[in-house]
């Protein structure tokens, strides 16, 4: 088969035998413009900030206070792992999550959102874990101070752990 007729045949007869048209680039451009545009949009999404602070443990009397922790969520949603605090004798992590509410019924619950916390304190070779949900209602302030005693229990010694800390979500 002649590459003439290949041509005539692919763009059309009344074409000068250019295979490719001269107006494509300024297409493919178009394409590209809205696609960087469709991703700068989706990446200059607002995040949600999740401010904790004053983080103390507290056992007999004795307070160890814990650094100040910011959690960066991607999104009005998510969730993330973080340590809160950490020395040589305890090591505690917990698990994030913040989640809104939409309900049709309910005007109150409509801009609910929810802070629920998975606290763990390894000791003595045994998983101790808290679970903890908060929520906050469209006029509420979006803080709160939590307070969680861990018992833990070894034989017959028996060790009270007060974990202490306030969260904020903006």
């Amino acid at each position: 088969m002649d590459f003439g007729l290949l041509c005539a045949k692919f763009v059309g007869p009344n074409d000068p035998g250019n295979a490719i048209p001269k107006n494509r680039p300024f297409r493919m451009e178009r394409s590209i413009h809205a696609l960087l545009f469709t991703l700068c949009a989706i990446g200059s999404m607002a995040q949600t900030q999740l401010q904790i602070r004053n983080v103390t443990i507290t056992e007999r009397d004795v307070v160890r206070p814990g650094p100040d922790v910011s959690v960066s969520l991607a999104g009005a949603e998510g969730s993330k792992s973080i340590v809160l605090f950490a020395d040589q004798n305890y090591s505690v992590e917990g698990r994030f999550k913040v989640v809104t509410h939409n309900v049709r019924r309910s005007s109150v619950k409509q801009g609910a959102v929810y802070l629920k916390m998975t606290l763990h304190l390894p000791a003595y070779g045994k998983k101790n874990k808290r679970i903890v949900q908060k929520t906050f209602y469209a006029e509420d302030d979006r803080s709160a101070s939590f307070t969680e005693a861990f018992i833990i229990k070894n034989g017959i010694d028996v060790r009270k752990i007060t974990l202490a800390f306030d969260a904020r979500i903006e």
